[in-house]
């Protein structure tokens, strides 16, 4: 510190920078809420308003409530202000289903874009509030760090933050496993360096993450990847080595290799992964028993 500069300067700067830094998160979430509620008006005035008009296919009746889920009520939450977060655990745990019907329906869906004279597909807008509440939870963490910096009362929004991230996970159904393993990438055939990487099974979604705080009593994950079961691939041996898998998500290049501490982890992982894909399976089956639909083999 220059012999000049007095402690409570120091202070005064971080503190300055902290307002600052809060401005800015401020600035932000307000900007992206509008274009997000932009997005979310392109569905249920353009692509939902078009159908009606335009009609459906006979035996995509009833089918139609499945693709769009409670994004009407999402929709009229955010004009409203209602403090209903849970709506967005309901949007997320319906995703599986709708992306099903969109992709059965991919040359009507097509024609309703041209009608409309859409640049986005419908898929690309009705994965809008899967990616919004995600980053809610950025902005508000950055919103608290920015908070405590300046000095301020911030037990409200640390409840906030801790509310958001329990309510995205909530919204991924079960959690069905955790354990740390050495995770390698390939991507178009090239290995990265193995890192140790902590893994999160849920019923809807495979999430990778690093941990930030080792020893802590209240240990700290920083996201680095996803998978949703229902697009995950896995192969239960690599190498013929007993302790390693590998994941990889349909229509990419990517690939996970996971090396396990010990066979009973590889084997747990591989049991409940096989098990969890088996019950996607079902649950879509189950879920889209509507006339017309091909079951999923």
């Amino acid at each position: 510190m220059n012999s000049s500069t007095l402690p409570g300067d120091h202070d005064e700067e971080k503190q300055a920078k902290g307002l600052k830094g809060r401005k800015y998160v401020l600035n932000e979430l307000v900007q992206t809420e509008k274009i997000y509620v932009k997005d979310l008006r392109a569905v249920v005035e353009g692509y939902m308003k078009k159908m009606e008009e335009k009609g459906i296919p006979d035996d995509m009746k009833g089918k139609d409530k499945i693709i769009f889920g409670n994004l009407q009520q999402i929709y009229d939450w955010h004009n409203k202000y209602e403090r209903r977060l849970d709506m967005y655990a309901v949007y997320c745990q319906n995703k599986p289903k709708s992306e099903h019907i969109v992709v059965e329906y991919d040359a009507y869906f097509e024609e309703v874009k041209l009608d409309l004279g859409e640049t986005f597909s419908l898929s690309d807008y009705l994965i809008k509030p899967v990616q919004r509440i995600t980053k809610y939870q950025l902005l508000l963490k950055d919103f608290l760090k920015y908070s405590e910096q300046a000095g301020l009362e911030c037990s409200e929004i640390a409840k906030a933050v801790d509310v958001m991230y329990q309510g995205k996970l909530t919204a991924q159904g079960k959690l069905l496993q955790q354990d740390t393993f050495l995770v390698t990438e390939q991507v178009s055939g090239v290995l990265s360096r193995s890192k140790e990487r902590r893994v999160f099974l849920f019923e809807q979604i495979l999430i990778f993450s690093e941990l930030l705080k080792k020893g802590s009593s209240r240990p700290m994950y920083q996201f680095k990847n996803s998978i949703k079961v229902n697009a995950l691939n896995i192969e239960d041996n690599v190498d013929n080595e007993s302790c390693k898998f590998a994941l990889r998500s349909h229509g990419t290049s990517e690939r996970y290799i996971l090396q396990a501490p010990n066979t009973e982890i590889w084997q747990a992982w591989v049991g409940d992964i096989n098990q969890a894909l088996k019950m996607q399976r079902n649950f879509l089956n189950e879920s889209l028993e509507l006339p017309h639909i091909k079951k999923i083999t």
